[in-house]
């Protein structure tokens, strides 16, 4: 009797835990401060893609177009991949290696960041890809790739039962 309930409080504890480290993985999807769409409008217009800002977001105030964000993964990633984020980061900044320390990176690289990939779809057909660094508390903090889905076609297995 004893090592029943034993089991179940280890059970119960466990499931606990696994629940509350799955609450702090931050989930971007409702896009409540829109940096998820700030931030493809930014790389859109970096790279004069603005026909997908239209298709994004609409062309005018009588032309709007919404947008849904579902996660579709997310992963914690490691000291090395959060230093490459931090060092690309500062080369567009133009911040010299003896710099980092003062100009904060290098405090706002060092904790759990996360390699989240969101589909984004727009009422106006644009279906987009991105992957998105996340922090616990801050969505989409860095944005890194964008692939734009254009065509779906079927798949095929063969049928391996038979070799």
């Amino acid at each position: 009797m004893i090592k029943r309930i034993a089991v179940l409080i280890i059970t119960f504890y466990s499931s606990c835990l696994m629940a509350k480290n799955v609450e702090q993985v931050p989930n971007c999807s409702a896009d409540t401060d829109g940096r998820i769409s700030t931030a493809l409008t930014s790389s859109f217009e970096e790279k004069g893609m603005n026909k997908y800002i239209d298709l994004l977001l609409g062309s005018g105030p009588k032309d709007k177009a919404t947008y849904r964000a579902v996660m579709l993964s997310s992963e914690e990633i490691s000291a090395s991949e959060r230093n490459r984020l931090m060092m690309r980061l500062a080369k567009r900044d133009q911040i010299k290696k003896s710099e980092i320390k003062s100009s904060g990176l290098e405090v706002m690289y060092n904790q759990p960041l996360y390699r989240q990939y969101y589909k984004i779809t727009s009422s106006k057909g644009l279906k987009v890809i991105a992957e998105f660094y996340s922090a616990i508390g801050a969505c989409a903090v860095d944005l890194d790739n964008i692939y734009i889905v254009s065509d779906q076609i079927d798949g095929f297995t063969p049928d391996f039962a038979n070799k």
